[in-house]
């Protein structure tokens, strides 16, 4: 049954009834490389920090609000189920 389904979409693609046959190539999708840039290094570190600090897992990590430039934002989730703010300098460490 479906063999014959395939043959009567290949006749109909063959003969014009599509614009175009669909090809498993016309689906592909190219490979980019993916690069770290140092603002996704500066977000892992506060990212480490922040769960180093805490011993909480992260929810997210984001600019921060106040210097989106240097600080980062990171939220934990504590141990008793409480999500805890944390921003970060990744530069120097320090945890505000």
């Amino acid at each position: 049954m479906r063999m014959r389904s395939l043959r009567v979409l290949f006749c109909a693609a063959a003969s014009g009834v599509f614009p175009y046959a669909l090809l498993a190539a016309d689906f592909a999708v190219p490979v980019q490389a993916f690069q770290i840039t140092p603002r996704d290094q500066a977000a892992d570190r506060a990212a480490e920090l922040a769960r180093a600090s805490t011993g909480g897992r992260v929810v997210s990590v984001r600019p921060a609000y106040e210097n989106p430039a240097t600080e980062y934002e990171v939220r934990i989730l504590l141990d008793d189920g409480l999500v805890r703010r944390v921003v970060i300098d990744p530069k120097s460490g320090k945890i505000e």
